[in-house]
């Protein structure tokens, strides 16, 4: 049954045989994907493309194809445009007390952050953008303390409420608009339950099979919100049942896929593949988690063999080479053919001829 499950979100995930040809496909398939790290985030769309290049993920960022902001958990993903609205409203506000406490380690009140926000309204109307370092000057001008971590906070706040989003960046720094002015309001808001609803069918189709625990870890949602959620929409998928849980999956693509077919992947190390499950054993095995993330929630990039994952991966910058460090699992033996071949992948996503492997 593992093994079945494994083979069901390999497909899922789209790692197997990529068919997406867009960005937004990919983004608008997987509902909301994780970009906290956009230089790791963009191969993570990357990765699940038939062909693609930084460029390709920077200029849908460019062009509105997709949105980078705040929906859920106090972190950036990357949403299609349609999604943005309600999933901020239903998922976003249960983050909001957070930065109340945040701004108390910040030294900084209410009245302060709320100040900024209208300031913020007003410098980026008529569709400008600012940078990180801009916003902080402009922020300045109005008399409002400012330092890089409070800047970044009030920026995450606004995101988080809805009044910004954040754009392609700069090869430096991160970019800020007005989210009004480049995805303007739905004409037709939905109901709770409505929203509820296409959170769980747009979950369940990128990740499927999945359980409503796991959208309760990907949501940030109560298990009460999501079990209800997948109540909602549960005559639409098929499930399977493992270790007393009811995993839903879509009745479209259950075709096994032989295990010739399946190769060495490297993933980012905050992929949705193995980040967004409350049960990651299915997929890596417990004795290995200390190797895998940190206690502080650093996730460290995969390598991912027979849909299992099999080790970790660093790479470096040097001139015009890029430098892999593979480390392999106790007693995982790599084909090294595979991992070159997903490395050479890699570099030429980011437009680089040369690589060089070291273990």
């Amino acid at each position: 049954m593992q093994s079945h499950i494994i083979s069901l979100r390999l497909q899922s995930h789209w790692l197997i045989s990529p068919r997406h040809t867009s960005v937004y496909e990919v983004v608008s398939q997987m509902g909301a994907m994780q970009a906290q790290d956009i230089g790791q985030a963009i191969w993570c769309v990357g990765s699940r493309m038939k062909s693609a290049t930084k460029e390709t993920i920077v200029n849908a960022l460019r062009s509105w194809e997709i949105v980078r902001t705040r929906p859920m958990r106090g972190t950036l993903h990357y949403l299609a445009p349609e999604n943005v609205r309600w999933m901020l409203d239903l998922c976003a506000s249960k983050t909001l007390g957070w930065f109340e406490k945040r701004r108390d380690y910040l030294w900084m009140d209410s009245k302060h952050a709320e100040k900024a926000l209208d300031i913020m309204s007003k410098a980026l109307k008529w569709w400008k953008n600012l940078t990180r370092t801009q916003l902080g000057e402009t922020l300045k001008e109005w008399w409002i303390p400012m330092q890089s971590q409070r800047v970044y906070h009030l920026a995450c706040y606004a995101a988080t409420l809805g009044l910004i989003c954040f754009w392609a960046p700069t090869e430096k720094e991160e970019t800020f608009v007005l989210l009004d002015e480049w995805v303007p309001a739905d004409i037709k808001s939905l109901n709770r339950d409505e929203q509820l609803a296409k959170l769980a069918t747009l979950y369940l189709t990128g990740h499927w099979p999945a359980t409503a625990d796991d959208l309760a870890r990907r949501s940030g949602l109560s298990k009460t919100d999501c079990k209800k959620a997948i109540s909602l929409v549960e005559d639409q998928f098929e499930f399977l049942e493992y270790n007393g849980k009811k995993y839903y999956f879509s009745g479209d693509l259950v075709s096994w896929q032989k295990k010739a077919e399946w190769k060495i992947f490297l993933l980012w190390g905050f992929d949705e593949y193995f980040l967004w499950y409350k049960d990651r054993s299915i997929v890596a095995d417990t004795e290995h988690y200390g190797k895998l993330f940190t206690s502080n929630g650093i996730f460290f990039p995969l390598i991912v063999v027979d849909g299992k994952v099999a080790g970790v991966w660093k790479r470096a910058w040097k001139k015009d080479t890029v430098v892999f460090t593979i480390t392999a699992l106790p007693w995982v033996k790599l084909d090294k053919d595979a991992i070159h071949a997903e490395a050479e992948k890699y570099a030429g996503f980011w437009g680089v001829e040369k690589i060089q492997i070291t273990d």
